[in-house]
């Protein structure tokens, strides 16, 4: 089977389970509230039916938006929240900071530096409420970690792809 399809069949049901339960759990409320009754079948049906045409619509957003961010491979990572990769390198954690100070993209990154981690916050954007990063520091790697601000976030929007692509970018440039 195609892996692109594998994937985005994934990301589908993940929108549709997140989007029934949502309306199984609205609907009978706001029926309550009107003093209406609830029909089991009207409910599965308005449910099933309802979460079909969000998750369809949600998919096709969540996908142009990830190809917006230069994103045209899926795998299993766009499905992570939380984005983590390593990288083959020696640097200390000083120096590091300070390319990250003084590049355009993360100059305006708020870092906070001990021995060997670098925590950034991202400001929020369009896309996101913004990134938590941490880089932790070993003597011949970097680990670089990404994710939401908000603990509820359930997709991958490319932020977080993004945020690593940068300081990789930033890591491989330099000269140290």
């Amino acid at each position: 089977m195609n892996k692109n399809l594998t994937i985005k069949t994934n990301l589908f049901l993940k929108f549709f389970l997140l989007y029934v339960l949502a309306f199984c759990i609205v609907m009978p409320f706001i029926n309550y509230l009107f003093g209406l009754k609830t029909e089991i079948s009207q409910l599965i049906f308005v449910s099933g039916f309802s979460g079909l045409l969000t998750s369809w619509f949600s998919t096709t957003q969540h996908l142009k938006r990830l190809r917006s961010n230069g994103i045209d491979e899926f795998d299993e990572k766009i499905l992570r929240v939380k984005q983590v990769e390593l990288i083959q390198k020696s640097f200390s954690t000083i120096a590091l900071s300070e390319l990250l100070r003084h590049d355009t993209k993360t100059q305006y990154w708020e870092q906070v530096v001990s021995d060997s981690t670098i925590r950034i916050k991202t400001k929020k954007s369009a896309q996101s409420a913004g990134e938590i990063i941490t880089i932790t520091v070993f003597k011949d790697q970097i680990k670089i970690e990404s994710k939401p601000k908000l603990a509820i976030a359930f997709f991958e929007s490319g932020k977080n792809i993004e945020n690593i692509k940068t300081i990789k970018d930033i890591i491989e440039q330099s000269n140290t």
